[in-house]
C-alpha cells in the first residue's frame, strides 16, 4: 500500500482533534503530575491510537515517530521518566513538528519522515538513548514499477535452492575476506566485494518472481558503492551485508521474512552514497530516493518559539 494525500485528508480531522486532546492532557498533567495521573494515561492512549491510524494508511514512518512519543509518555506514566519542564518541552516540540509535517504533506510535500529526525532524536535522548539513527524514519515507497531490464526479464538460470546455497557460500567466504581488508591489498579487497556482488546477482537470476528480484538488484547497488568507497564511513555497512546473508537463508529455509526492513536500510545507504555507477543511479531514480532524504527539517527552528508561544496562549484562553 502506498501513501496518498487523500487518505491523509480523510483522517486529518480526527488526528487534529486527538493531538489537541493530547496537548490539553499533557498541560494538565505537567501542572500537577501527582494529582493528574489519569491525564497522562489518556494522552498515552491517544498517541497509541494515532500510531495505529497512521500505520493503516501506509504512513509507517509517521507511525514509528508517534510510537516514540508514546514511549516517552509511557515512561512518564510509569514514573521511569521525570515530569520535568525539559521533558514537557521535548514532547511539545515533537507534537508541533508532527502537526507542521502533516500540513506540509497536505500542501504537496513528499512523505519524507526523515524531516522529523531532530524531534525524534530529542525524544530518544529523553529516554536515555544516546545514538539515534535517521534510517529509523526512512520509508521510501517500495510499491513502484521496476525497470524490465535488468530486473524483471532475466531468465531463470537454475533451480533456486541449490543455486542459492552455492551463492551463499561464496558470499560468506568473500564477506569474511572483506572483513580482513585492513590486512589485504586493495586488489584483494576489491576481489572480495566483486565476488559478493556476483553472488547477489546470481541469486537474483534464479528467483522466478520478478517483483522479489528488487531486493537483490538493490543489494548489488550497495556492493557497487562499496567497490569505490561511495558509502560514507559512518554508516553501518557490515550490518547490511549480514542482513543480505540472512536473506539468502530466508530463501533456503522459508524462515521469517524481514525483506521490507532490509530494503529500507539498503536504500538509505544508497540515498546517502555518491553516484558511482549506472546501476546506483538507476536505483536512486526508480525509488526517487532524493525525495525521501531532504535536507530541510519539518519544523524550522526559527518558527518553533513562535508556534510554542501561540500554543501556550491558545491553552490559556
Amino acid at each position: 500500500m502506498t501513501f496518498n494525500s487523500t487518505a491523509l485528508l480523510s483522517i486529518r480531522p480526527g488526528i487534529n482533534s486527538s493531538l489537541e486532546q493530547v496537548e490539553r492532557d499533557l498541560t494538565l498533567y505537567f501542572e500537577a503530575p501527582k494529582d493528574n495521573q489519569e491525564a497522562i494515561e489518556r494522552a498515552l492512549t491517544e498517541m497509541h491510537r494515532n500510531s495505529g491510524v497512521f500505520h493503516m494508511v501506509a504512513m509507517d514512518g509517521v507511525s514509528v515517530y508517534c510510537a516514540e512519543i508514546e514511549k516517552v509518555l509511557q515512561g512518564l506514566a510509569t514514573r521511569s521518566l521525570i515530569p520535568s519542564a525539559a521533558n514537557f518541552g521535548i514532547i511539545q516540540r515533537a507534537l508541533l513538528a508532527l502537526t507542521y509535517y502533516l500540513d506540509a504533506l497536505i500542501d504537496g510535500a513528499s512523505n519524507a519522515v526523515v524531516r522529523l529526525f531532530h524531534p525524534y532524536q530529542e525524544l530518544q535522548q529523553a529516554r536515555g538513548i544516546e545514538m539515534s539513527l535517521e534510517v529509523d524514519l526512512f520509508f521510501p515507497d517500495l510499491n513502484i514499477e521496476l525497470p524490465p531490464p535488468p530486473v524483471l526479464r532475466i531468465p531463470v538460470t537454475s533451480e533456486l535452492p541449490a543455486q542459492v546455497k552455492k551463492e551463499r557460500g561464496q558470499f560468506q567466504l568473500a564477506m569474511l575476506q572483506w572483513l580482513r581488508r585492513n590486512n589485504l591489498s586493495q586488489d584483494s579487497t576489491n576481489d572480495a566485494l566483486q565476488s559478493m556482488r556476483e553472488a547477489v546477482l546470481s541469486v537474483m537470476a534464479c528467483i522466478p518472481q520478478g517483483e522479489r528480484r528488487a531486493f537483490w538488484w538493490i543489494a548489488a547497488g550497495v556492493l557497487d558503492c562499496l567497490l569505490v568507497d561511495g558509502i560514507p564511513p559512518e554508516l553501518n555497512v557490515m550490518r547490511v551485508l549480514s542482513r543480505i546473508d540472512r536473506q539468502m537463508k530466508v530463501l533456503l529455509d522459508g524462515s521469517q521474512d524481514e525483506e521490507r526492513s532490509i530494503m529500507n536500510e539498503m536504500l538509505y545507504l544508497l540515498a546517502r552514497s555518491h553516484s558511482v555507477s549506472e546501476l546506483v543511479d538507476s536505483i536512486k531514480q526508480v525509488y526517487a530516493l532524493d525525495e525521501f532524504l531532504p535536507e530541510e527539517s519539518a519544523l524550522p527552528p526559527s518558527e518553533l518559539k513562535q508556534m510554542l508561544e501561540q500554543l501556550r496562549l491558545q491553552l490559556l484562553t
